[in-house]
């Protein structure tokens, strides 16, 4: 049986971990060899975001649930999660975790369909804070 492949990248907010995935998709090896994955989520959109290119965007619990989830998480009352079908078992699949999804793709069996990678980015706390306040108008 094939298995999804995953690159598991994860760390605090602002340490850079969309900015390495989007720097990667970029490349020509990216664009051949990897998929990104695009989560799911029922926070609202930030400035500039968009649905279906920076996450699936839920209006709520319920929509967001029945989705055949392979990870999720609730932080600050917005669900996060990876549904089965944002994967592509021809590709490397990439994408930004926290380290409860990545707990759960490691240690949950899914019939052994998935091997996970993970990859912790971390940056000074300075740049990390300055990340974080440059995001957006009004951060959380």
């Amino acid at each position: 049986m094939d298995k999804y492949k995953i690159i598991a990248l994860f760390g605090e907010a602002g340490a850079g971990k969309d900015y390495i995935q989007k720097s990667i998709m970029k490349t020509d090896w990216g664009k051949k060899y990897l998929h990104e994955i695009i989560s799911n989520t029922t926070r609202p959109p930030r400035e500039n975001e968009i649905d279906g290119i920076h996450y699936h965007f839920f209006p709520s619990s319920n929509a967001f649930i029945k989705k055949d989830l392979i990870e999720y998480t609730i932080f600050r009352n917005w669900w996060y999660g990876t549904s089965i079908d944002s994967l592509d078992i021809n590709k490397i699949n990439i994408g930004v975790f926290n380290i409860s999804g990545i707990e759960q793709l490691v240690c949950r069996d899914f019939e052994h369909r998935i091997d996970c990678l993970p990859i912790k980015v971390t940056v000074l706390e300075k740049i990390r804070l300055i990340r974080q306040l440059e995001r957006e108008t009004n951060p959380d």
